[in-house]
């Protein structure tokens, strides 16, 4: 475990170093790399960045004016599954609420067909450093097929080998400002 935080430590370092100049040219490269999984797709979920993330509200507002039903994760700080509620809006939301917080229209996550999901790291296999919470671990580990995890960042963040365990989620595809990369 003390390899992951060590390279979640040097992953974010390196992740702040990006300029909000070249943060904000890479969110909008985002978009034409990840059109593609857009297409076919019709219930998408979607993060909000935090910190150094990179930033997805012009996917966002792109997916909202084509008509596909986005979702954001919603969590408890007492839970490590997430659920997902509809939003209509690009206004960026935390991901935990109270736990008797109330979804206004949920999705379970295994009718969603596209996850783009947050990274601090990702390897040429398709093994994803995360925050180290499980969440998305978690929420996804019954998975067989459906739906499709895209891990979101920036190039500098695809290594060549990220240590996991057997419950680390591998995902489909990773984006990046130059690049749709498919795991096999």
């Amino acid at each position: 475990m003390s390899d992951k935080n060590e390279l979640r430590k040097l992953m974010r370092a390196k992740r702040a170093q990006v300029s909000s100049a070249d943060a904000a040219l890479a969110s909008g490269k985002l978009l034409d790399i990840v059109q593609p999984l857009l297409l076919n797709t019709k219930n998408i979920a979607i993060y909000f960045a935090a910190g150094s993330e990179l930033n997805l509200d012009n996917v966002i507002a792109y997916c909202l004016e084509q008509g596909n039903n986005v979702f954001a994760p919603v969590a408890t700080h007492n839970s490590k599954t997430m659920r997902f509620e509809q939003i209509f809006d690009a206004k960026p939301r935390d991901i935990f609420y109270p736990e008797d917080y109330e979804l206004v229209s949920e999705l379970k996550w295994y009718n969603l067909d596209l996850v783009l999901l947050p990274l601090v790291a990702v390897d040429t296999k398709g093994y994803r450093l995360g925050q180290g919470g499980g969440y998305y671990d978690t929420t996804f580990a019954k998975r067989e097929r459906s739906p499709f995890l895209c891990g979101i960042g920036y190039q500098q963040q695809l290594i060549a080998d990220v240590p996991c365990e057997e419950w680390d989620l591998g995902l489909d595809y990773f984006a990046s400002e130059c690049q749709l990369l498919k795991f096999t």
